[in-house]
C-alpha cells in the first residue's frame, strides 16, 4: 500500500487544492512551514486547515538555516505547536546548512523536537548528501527518524506507483517517503510539482504523526435509583 504526496511551499501559492485532489490521485500534502529562526510560510496554515476540513493526511516541513540547532527547533515548535500530534513534521537537511554543520546539526535538532514534542520528524535528504555521511546519520536512524529521500529523474506526468531507488540507503533500513522528481506535472495546476510516494497507509501516516484520537467520554457508573437519592441528599446537605 502508498500513497501519493505533493510536497509545496510559498512557490506554489497560487494551487487550488480543491482542483488538484479532484483531478488527480492525490492522497495528500506536506507543506513548508518555516525556516531558520526567521521565516514562517503566509499560505502553510491555509493548506493545513483545508487538509483537516478535508480529512486528508498532511505534513508539515521546516528547512534548516540558521547557526543554532536548539534555537531553530525551538522556533518551529513555537510556530507550529498546534500541528503536532495530526500533521507529520519534517526536518529539510539541504544546502548550506549540510556543509557547514553536517548531521551534528541535525541530530540536535532532531532530539529537541522529539524531547519538546513526542514526535520523531521526517529527514529529507538527498542520497549523496546520506552516501558521504553514513556514520553520522546511522545514530539518526537507529534512533527510529524516518527517511524521506530526495532522488529525481526528469519531469514526470501524473504519479507513479514504482519510483526509482538507485544506490543505498544505508543506514536506513527503508525508505519512508521518497521524493522522485522536482518537475511533476499534474492536471488542474500550470508549474513544476514534487511527487512524493508514502510507503505506507493513512493510519501508518497517522501513527507517525503521534496522531491520538479524541478519547470515548467515561460512561457514568449504574448507580440504581436509592443509590442517587441518596447521592442527591448528600450534595443537598453539602450546600446548606
Amino acid at each position: 500500500m502508498s500513497l501519493n504526496f505533493i510536497d509545496i511551499s510559498s512557490y506554489q501559492a497560487n494551487i487550488n487544492l480543491d482542483t488538484v485532489f479532484g483531478q488527480n490521485p492525490l492522497d495528500g500534502i506536506i507543506v513548508k512551514s518555516t525556516e531558520g529562526q526567521g521565516y514562517v510560510n503566509p499560505y502553510c496554515d491555509k493548506w493545513v486547515q483545508w487538509c483537516i476540513r478535508n480529512g486528508k493526511p498532511w505534513g508539515f516541513y521546516h528547512y534548516l538555516n540558521s547557526h543554532d540547532p536548539v534555537a531553530e527547533a525551538k522556533y518551529f515548535i513555537k510556530h507550529t505547536i498546534n500541528y503536532f500530534q495530526d500533521g507529520l513534521p519534517a526536518a529539510d537537511f539541504e544546502g548550506n546548512i549540510v556543509a557547514q554543520y553536517g548531521t551534528v546539526y541535525l541530530r540536535k535538532w532532531l532530539e529537541t523536537v522529539f524531547e519538546e514534542t513526542g514526535v520523531k520528524p521526517l529527514v529529507y535528504c538527498n542520497l549523496s548528501t546520506i552516501q558521504a555521511d553514513v556514520s553520522g546519520f546511522r545514530s539518526i536512524a537507529e534512533d527510529g527518524y524516518p527517511l524521506w529521500l530526495a532522488q529525481w529523474a526528469g519531469n514526470i506526468t501524473n504519479f507513479t506507483p514504482n519510483p526509482w531507488q538507485k544506490g543505498s540507503v544505508e543506514p536506513f533500513k527503508k525508505i519512508t517517503v521518497h521524493q522522485y522528481t522536482d518537475r511533476g506535472n499534474l492536471n488542474g495546476f500550470y508549474g513544476p510539482l514534487d511527487l512524493d510516494i508514502f510507503y505506507g497507509t493513512v493510519e501508518d501516516w497517522h501513527r507517525l504523526a503521534n496522531k491520538s484520537d479524541t478519547p470515548s467520554p467515561t460512561p457514568m457508573p449504574d448507580m440504581g435509583r436509592d443509590a442517587i437519592i441518596d447521592a442527591i441528599y448528600e450534595l443537598l446537605e453539602k450546600l446548606r
